[in-house]
């Protein structure tokens, strides 16, 4: 599958965020520019010094900042709700 060479944004690169962010880095073109927010200085640092090895990283200060740049983009929350949304509709469907 072609992956288009744009920019992409994360929100969250904790504990759950940190692997699929980065999981995410490996999947797009090095070309590609991902965006993330993260509050925590140390975490935020160590993501980028990890995910630069891969391509391009830039950190952006508000989440807002990252979904007026990037063309797509995911947070921790978002996905966590979908998750529970799916768990919550497969548990009544038994």
């Amino acid at each position: 599958m072609d992956v288009p060479d744009t920019t992409y944004g994360f929100i969250g690169v904790g504990q759950m965020g940190f692997g699929m962010a980065l999981n995410l880095r490996r999947k797009i073109p090095s070309t590609s520019n991902l965006i993330i927010c993260e509050v925590s200085e140390s975490r935020r640092d160590q993501f980028v010094k990890e995910a630069s090895t891969i391509g391009k990283i830039s950190v952006a200060e508000t989440p807002r900042s990252v979904a007026e740049q990037a063309v797509s983009h995911l947070s921790i929350y978002l996905i966590m709700q979908i998750l529970k949304t799916e768990l919550n509709a497969d548990r009544r469907s038994r």
